[in-house]
């Protein structure tokens, strides 16, 4: 498979560790985000500055990373954003906004891409989140969008093309900006916390292992079993963090 790749949201935390990641490991990479001035420098690394939350943009990323690097080897769908809120107000730019870029946008991409491979091989990486299996308080748009991914991923199990390989990844809360800079009230990051640089690398290995899933936490996969077996647990948890939210937005 071409060690080639494109990369979104390549502009901080999580994308931005998957591009030196695959730089490292000698890939030639597109790294697109709506601001570039994060994107790591190398050779190997090509900046593309473009705002997937809509059709052209998607489009457009996909001209520029065919021509520059021919056929797309793996195509990383790790754009997103996410609200720290309650929903307590009628708005509906906020929610076409959060849905466009988490959602349709990976969506569009998958569809876009199947057409790049034209039958040849392919792996396309999304990087979903654990809140995509356990919604959680004060999040409950961008639990949402994940939600919705989750259940492409259990679809497209059965009608993928046999050439094309699909990662999907489910990191628990990670240690970079990205709540911070969507939250207006400060916000308690959900237990456990790790580094980008540990997600990037279990996300990148599973990608190049032709895995279908990615869960960069233990802790997290034994407590999704534990969730199930035990369901006052889940409450629990979430009940703690349901308080955190009341004590932001009272």
């Amino acid at each position: 498979m071409e060690r080639t790749a494109v990369v979104t949201g390549a502009g901080s935390g999580i994308g931005r560790c998957i591009a030196t990641r695959l730089s490292e490991l000698g890939f030639r990479i597109v790294a697109a985000d709506i601001d570039v001035s994060g994107v790591p420098v190398s050779d190997s690394v090509i900046p593309f500055q473009c705002d997937l939350s809509g059709q052209e943009g998607v489009d457009a990323l996909f001209a520029f990373s065919e021509g520059e690097l021919g056929t797309i080897g793996f195509f990383f769908a790790n754009a997103g954003f996410p609200y720290y809120e309650k929903i307590n107000a009628a708005d509906w730019e906020h929610i076409s906004r959060i849905f466009s870029v988490n959602t349709f946008s990976p969506i569009y991409s998958y569809e876009r891409y199947i057409g790049h491979l034209s039958g040849r091989e392919g792996t396309f990486v999304v990087t979903c989140s654990a809140m995509g299996r356990t919604a959680m308080p004060g999040f409950a748009l961008y639990s949402a969008t994940k939600y919705a991914l989750d259940g492409f991923r259990e679809a497209l199990r059965f009608e993928k093309p046999h050439n094309l390989r699909i990662t999907f990844a489910y990191p628990v809360s990670t240690d970079t900006g990205f709540f911070r800079h969507h939250s207006t009230r400060g916000m308690d990051k959900p237990f456990p916390v790790q580094t980008p640089e540990h997600v990037a690398g279990c996300i990148v290995s599973a990608a190049l292992k032709g895995r279908r899933k990615a869960c960069p936490s233990k802790l997290y996969s034994f407590a999704s079993v534990l969730f199930v077996v035990i369901p006052p647990v889940k409450w629990a948890y979430r009940g703690y963090y349901a308080r955190k939210l009341d004590e932001r937005y009272p």
